[in-house]
């Protein structure tokens, strides 16, 4: 959504603003320990992956190196790679999110739950009446998506 996309780059642009003015006394060791010892060694990477990528060398290359996964799923790789090209959707964090999750079938449940989201919410996306949702609608969505990946992708 709108909302998501502009606090995503309020984040972005906080964090380079924090690095800017800050980053001469942070403690960027310290900063890699304790990403790694609350479990969040791969977001924190990727964070600090895409503010160099965009910035420069606001973030030392050593702490990045440091944070970087030891293997990184197909899903990682593939957000990584469209990034770090230029890519700047906001469904690439759908497939960050899908290498986060551990099995086949969490991320089929996570798939299936952005296919076929529950009425409600679709109802509310498209401004009608739960009652006026039907399964077209769903097919028209998924096909809509289709054609924004192949449009996208030519």
């Amino acid at each position: 959504s709108k909302e998501m996309n502009l606090l995503a780059l309020r984040v972005l642009r906080d964090q380079v603003e924090l690095i800017r003015k800050r980053g001469n006394v942070i403690d960027w060791a310290r900063l890699a320990a304790d990403a790694r010892r609350f479990g969040l060694d791969r977001p924190v990477f990727f964070s600090l992956r895409l503010l160099q990528s965009l910035v420069g060398d606001i973030v030392p290359a050593s702490v990045v190196v440091k944070l970087a996964p030891k293997r990184m799923s197909f899903f990682e790789n593939t957000f990584l790679r469209l990034t770090l090209a230029g890519v700047r959707r906001s469904e690439l964090c759908t497939i960050a999110y899908l290498g986060g999750i551990p099995t086949a079938i969490g991320r089929l449940r996570y798939v299936s739950g952005l296919l076929f989201p529950p009425r409600a919410v679709l109802a509310r996306a498209y401004g009608r009446a739960q009652v006026d949702i039907r399964a077209f609608d769903y097919f028209c969505r998924i096909g809509r998506g289709l054609r924004q990946v192949w449009r996208s992708a030519v």
